[in-house]
């Protein structure tokens, strides 16, 4: 059978696809935002405290442990896209504080691990309404398996790219803008679940 001959894709898989490119060009950019925070995180973490820099992921690790507990309960509880978009704006703020950081000063340790435990908190309960949320936009098995292999790409891909996008930034922009394009990257998400509409 021909392409021209197919039938045109219905509503219903226009409102899927359009939705999960969506979903999908959020995610892709707050994964390649937190792997430029990441660097730039332990980069000015060695360089203010040294060994102790350690703490700072500990503080990251922790966090997620201990709220990874409860965030899938308040995940469910809650409306599934307000938590989305606070936990994007919340974070989004949080990384923000990072930009006015004096590497070096006194109390550059505590807030370093303040912010990671922060985040390690809200992505314990953005994952966990990610997830929940997929039925809604896929609501079928196929599509909903399609919709999973997306975001599974989607932290690869941010994985693969992060390493070279740290690269080519630090020739163009201080260190410490990383967490301003982070920051970004999370005002972006968060516009583009706003933009899938409260169904």
């Amino acid at each position: 059978m021909s392409r021209a001959s197919e039938d045109p894709p219905t509503p219903e898989i226009r409102r899927f696809r359009r939705h999960i490119v969506r979903l999908w060009l959020g995610q892709v950019a707050t994964g390649i935002g937190d792997q430029l925070h990441s660097v730039a995180l332990l980069w000015i973490a060695v360089e203010s405290v040294g060994e102790r820099a350690g703490w700072v992921i500990a503080a990251g690790a922790l966090s997620r442990l201990a709220f990874g507990f409860v965030g899938g309960a308040y995940a469910d509880r809650w409306d599934r896209q307000k938590t989305l978009i606070a936990c994007d704006l919340l974070s989004a703020a949080a990384v923000a504080t990072l930009i006015f950081a004096t590497p070096g000063s006194d109390g550059i340790l505590l807030h370093l691990a303040a912010v990671a435990a922060v985040l390690g908190m809200l992505d314990s309960l953005f994952q966990p309404a990610l997830q929940a949320s997929l039925p809604a936009i896929a609501p079928d098995t196929a599509r909903l398996q399609a919709a999973n292999a997306w975001l599974d790409v989607t932290r690869r891909l941010a994985v693969a790219l992060g390493p070279s996008a740290t690269g080519l930034l630090l020739a163009w922009i201080p260190l410490q803008h990383f967490f301003a394009v982070d920051a970004m990257t999370f005002v972006l998400s968060a516009v583009l679940i706003a933009s899938l509409g409260r169904n």
